[in-house]
């Protein structure tokens, strides 16, 4: 693969801007139900809420696709994917 002078410019640019790591993570951790944010695990955590969270921990079948947790609803999580044992 070329990438020419462009490319080699563009290499540049990614060194001096230290910002690409936090904007990737950001573009990854979307949640496909915004609606429903405040009560996915990752909000409750924030909140301190433990024992919601535990009882959504109970033989998960769901993981999140941003953070790793496991729920055994898909509304407790930001991007649910199937999750078996």
């Amino acid at each position: 693969m070329y990438f020419g002078h462009t490319g080699q410019q563009h290499h540049k640019n990614l060194k001096k801007d230290n910002s690409m790591s936090d904007r990737l993570i950001n573009i990854d951790n979307l949640c496909t139900n915004p609606d429903n944010h405040t009560m996915h695990i990752c909000e409750l955590t924030k909140a301190g809420k433990t024992k919601e969270i535990e009882k959504l921990e109970v033989n998960p079948t769901f993981i999140c696709g941003n953070c790793g947790r496991k729920a055994n609803s898909d509304g407790a999580l930001c991007a649910p994917g199937p999750f078996h044992i």
